[in-house]
């Protein structure tokens, strides 16, 4: 597919529930899709704790459920985007790279001339296509 003058360019991310650090086991959750050119950014989370309980043991419904609509929240209604890069973004304003449960991982990017239909045949390609 050729690019045209209407694209912009964006960077995606999904975000990644990894149930235990040893095995680096995960189920993709979520995704981002970040374009300065554009100042858009906005997030799609499967909120839903029932894939990860039948994954794993001891997943606890009521707190996934909350973190992911609070990192869903915050992306689509407190932040903007600013000149960095995704995953430097993704660091400084919504959650620091460290050794917990839900990771950033997974990036990309391309070129859309229609960022919410991207963000939903990502999130539809990605998340929600193995439930």
């Amino acid at each position: 597919m050729a690019i045209t003058l209407n694209d912009k360019l964006f960077q995606f991310a999904l975000l990644r529930y990894i149930h235990s650090p040893e095995t680096q086991e995960f189920i993709n959750v979520g995704v981002v899709v970040f374009s300065w050119e554009a100042g858009f950014v906005k997030a799609k989370m499967n909120k839903s704790p029932e894939r990860a309980q039948r994954t794993w043991k001891g997943v606890k419904g009521d707190c996934y459920t909350q973190i992911l609509e609070f990192i869903e929240n915050r992306i689509n209604t407190e932040l903007r985007p600013a000149p960095m890069s995704l995953r430097g973004w993704l660091s400084a304003f919504v959650m620091a790279e460290d050794d917990s449960s839900l990771v950033f991982g997974g990036f990309g990017g391309g070129a859309s001339d229609n960022l919410d239909e991207t963000l939903e045949r990502l999130y539809n390609n990605l998340v929600v296509k193995y439930l």
